[in-house]
């Protein structure tokens, strides 16, 4: 071994510059390849990581969207339960208006002068005779 470093040691302090550039040259390119494998794996580490809010994200959107119909269709059958409360509602008020004014005629019929005193009672008009 020190035979082979004693015909080495003219070459090396002839080129000495050129080998360093080589040395250099080899570790600027070693750390360059390293760097580049680092990117490149912080890239596929961002992309899963994005890849997994996207998914949560979308998760999310599908919950509210099942909600926000939840809620329409609540709603639709509540707006159709009230039309049918109303309907009927209104069908009873006019029973019952028909039923009283059938009453009011057969009972005013032949009295006007008392037909004046429950309007004049119940909507404080006065009456007026023609």
């Amino acid at each position: 071994m020190p035979q082979l470093l004693l015909k080495l040691l003219p070459y090396l302090k002839a080129y000495w510059k050129e080998l360093a550039i080589i040395c250099l040259a080899m570790a600027f390119l070693g750390k360059m390849r390293y760097d580049h494998r680092l990117l490149i794996k912080t890239y596929e580490e961002q992309t899963i990581a994005l890849q997994e809010q996207i998914d949560g994200l979308n998760l999310i959107h599908a919950e509210e969207l099942r909600k926000k119909e939840a809620a329409l269709q609540a709603y639709k059958d509540s707006l159709e339960e009230l039309e049918k409360d109303y309907n009927r509602e209104k069908r009873n008020n006019r029973k019952t208006i028909d039923r009283r004014r059938d009453q009011i005629e057969e009972q005013f019929s032949q009295n006007k002068e008392e037909l004046a005193n429950e309007i004049i009672n119940n909507f404080n008009f006065e009456y007026v005779p023609m």
